[in-house]
C-alpha cells in the first residue's frame, strides 16, 4: 500500500539526483507533454505569482490538514459529503499513508515527500485533498491556496497527545495501518503499558514536525540539521529500504525507544513523520538553535496574511465557533450550515471504552511539568493559534453578521482572507454541535451503513495497481 516500485532504480536515482542544482524552497513536478496536465504544471510568466495567474474558471477545491486526534476526519467527511452530493464527479485525494513515498518522490530530493495523485485532474474538476500529510502539496498548482480554500483545526497538544495515547493502545488496527501510531507495531505492548510520559518522548512536537512538511519551511528546516550535507542525503537515498529502516531503529534504541530485540514490522516506507524526524536531527526540539529557527518560521507563516498556510483556522475547544467562522469563510454548498452537517459526522474511534482512564490521565498530563517540555512546541503553536483565531472569528463575524450573512466573496474579502470560497452560496447560522469526541450523534444517519462512505474510495485507491516512477521521475499506473 505504501511502496511504488522502480524498474529502473539507477534511472530514478539519477533523476532524481539531476535536480540538486534547484534552489531547496521551489518544489518542481514533472508532466506529460499534451493535455491540460502540461497546461497545469506550467510555471507561471517571470515576475508572477501563482496567486497573481489564478484561473477565473477554478473548480471548487477544499484542502483540509487533518491533525489526527483534533477533530479533523469530521471536518474532512463534513465537506466532501456536501460536495460529493453536489458533484457526483468530486475527486478525492487521501494524503496520509498509501500515496506517498519517499524514494519515489519526483520533486527535490531536499523534500520529505510527496503525494501520488490521478494523473488528468484539471483545477476545472471539484476536488479535495485531506488527511494529515497534505502540507506536501501546499505549492502545487493544483493544491495551491490560489486555487483551494486550506482549513484546519487544531487541539490542546496535551489532550491530543493522550487522546492519541489511547487510540493507539486499544485499537489493534490503527496499530497496523494510523501514521500517527508509528512504526512500533511488532511490539504491541508497548502501546498498551507506555506512560504519557513515555508517549511523549516518543511523539514529542507532532505537530510542530507536520507543519514543517510546507514546501515554504522544508528544505529550510532540513539545511539548518547539524548533520545535514548534500552528500550524506544522497547516501540516505541510496540505501537499501531495510538499512534505512535500521538507522532510524537505532536512533530509537540509542533514546532508549526500543529494547535491544525489537525491530521494525515496516511495510515499504516508514511513516513520513519518522523520517522527517530522522533527518531533522532535533530541528522540532525548539531548545536547539536549529528548532528555535524552524518553531519562528512555522509562527510567521501561520499568520501570514500574504501568503497564508491556512485560510481557516478551527480551534477544536471552540468547535462551535469555529463552525460558525466556516459558514462565513468557507460556505458549503447548497447553504448547507457547517454545525449540523458537522453533526452527522462525528467520529470517536471507539472512544467511550476508555474515556474514564482517558480523561484521568489528561488531567494528570496538564499538570506535568514533563510532559508539557516534551510538547513544548506544539503548545508555543497552539497559543498562538488561539490569538490568530480570536482575530479571524472577529473578522469573520464583522464580514459576515448572522442572520443577514453577506456573499461568501464579499465576506471573505472583508475579513482579509485571500482565496476562494468552497461554493458560491449564502449560508444560515450553524447551530451549537457535538464536539468531536464525545457520544456519537443519536441521528440515524451517523450510523456507518447509512453514511456515504466516499473517502474509501478516494484516489488513489489501495487495492489499485501499485504507482511506478517512469523516466525522467514522472508518474503513472500500470494495468
Amino acid at each position: 500500500k505504501c511502496g511504488f516500485e522502480a524498474k529502473d532504480g539507477g534511472a530514478l536515482m539519477r533523476a532524481t539526483l539531476g535536480v540538486v542544482a534547484l534552489v531547496v524552497s521551489r518544489l518542481v513536478f514533472f508532466s506529460s507533454a499534451n493535455g491540460d496536465e502540461a497546461d497545469l504544471h506550467r510555471e507561471p510568466a517571470e515576475g508572477r505569482s501563482l496567486v497573481a495567474a489564478r484561473s477565473t474558471h477554478d473548480a471548487r477545491c477544499i484542502a483540509v490538514h487533518s491533525q489526527h486526534k483534533s477533530g479533523g476526519v469530521t471536518v474532512f467527511r463534513t465537506a466532501g459529503d456536501a460536495l460529493k452530493k453536489e458533484d457526483q464527479d468530486s475527486y478525492f485525494l487521501d494524503c496520509d499513508h498509501w500515496n506517498w513515498h519517499w524514494e519515489s518522490n519526483p520533486s527535490s530530493i531536499d523534500y520529505p515527500g510527496y503525494c501520488i495523485f490521478r494523473r488528468g485532474i484539471s483545477t476545472e474538476r471539484t476536488r479535495m485533498i485531506y488527511n494529515g500529510f497534505v502540507l506536501f502539496m501546499a505549492n502545487h498548482p493544483l493544491w495551491h491556496p490560489s486555487r483551494c480554500t486550506w482549513i484546519t483545526v487544531f487541539r490542546n497538544p496535551v489532550d491530543r497527545l493522550v487522546s492519541a495515547r489511547f487510540y493507539c493502545a486499544n485499537k489493534h488496527e490503527a496499530r497496523n495501518m494510523d501514521p500517527l501510531c508509528g512504526s512500533k507495531t511488532p511490539n504491541p505492548e508497548w502501546y498498551q503499558h507506555a506512560t504519557t510520559a513515555q508517549w511523549a518522548d516518543y511523539w514529542g512536537n507532532y505537530l510542530f514536525r507536520e507543519l514543517l512538511f510546507h514546501p515554504s519551511l522544508a528544505s529550510k528546516a532540513l539545511a539548518r540539521a547539524p548533520s545535514y550535507s548534500p552528500a550524506r542525503y544522497k547516501e540516505l537515498l541510496k540505501v537499501a529500504e531495510t538499512d534505512h529502516h535500521n538507522m532510524i531503529q537505532d536512533k530509537h534504541r540509542a533514546a532508549g525507544h526500543l529494547n535491544a530485540t525489537s525491530t521494525f514490522n515496516v511495510k515499504p516506507g516508514v511513516w513520513a513523520w519518522e523520517t522527517w524526524k530522522f533527518l531533522l536531527d532535533d530541528g522540532d526540539e525548539p531548545s536547539t538553535p536549529h528548532g528555535h529557527d524552524n518553531l519562528a518560521d512555522v509562527l510567521e507563516l501561520l499568520a501570514s496574511q500574504e501568503q497564508p498556510m491556512f485560510h481557516v483556522l478551527g480551534v477544536l475547544e471552540r468547535w462551535d465557533d469555529s463552525m460558525r467562522a466556516l459558514d462565513c469563510l468557507a460556505p458549503l454548498p447548497a447553504g448547507a450550515a457547517w454545525g449540523q452537517s458537522a453533526g452527522t459526522h462525528v467520529v470517536t474511534h471507539g472512544s467511550g471504552g476508555w474515556k474514564e482512564q482517558e480523561t484521568r490521565a489528561k488531567a494528570a498530563a496538564r499538570e506535568s511539568d514533563y510532559v508539557k517540555s516534551r510538547v513544548s512546541a506544539d503548545i508555543a503553536i497552539y497559543e498562538h493559534v488561539l490569538e490568530l483565531f480570536d482575530a479571524q472569528y472577529d473578522r469573520a463575524v464583522e464580514a459576515c453578521p448572522a442572520p443577514h450573512r453577506a456573499p461568501p466573496t464579499q465576506a471573505r474579502q472583508r475579513a482579509g482572507l485571500p482565496g476562494p470560497p468552497i461554493a458560491p452560496h449564502k449560508t444560515q447560522p450553524s447551530s451549537p454541535s457535538q464536539l468531536p469526541g464525545s457520544s456519537p450523534s443519536s441521528d440515524p444517519n451517523h450510523s456507518a451503513v447509512a453514511q456515504d462512505k466516499w473517502w474509501k474510495g478516494a484516489h488513489p485507491d489501495p487495492q489499485r495497481p501499485p504507482t511506478t516512477p517512469t523516466a525522467g521521475g514522472r508518474l503513472s499506473n500500470k494495468g
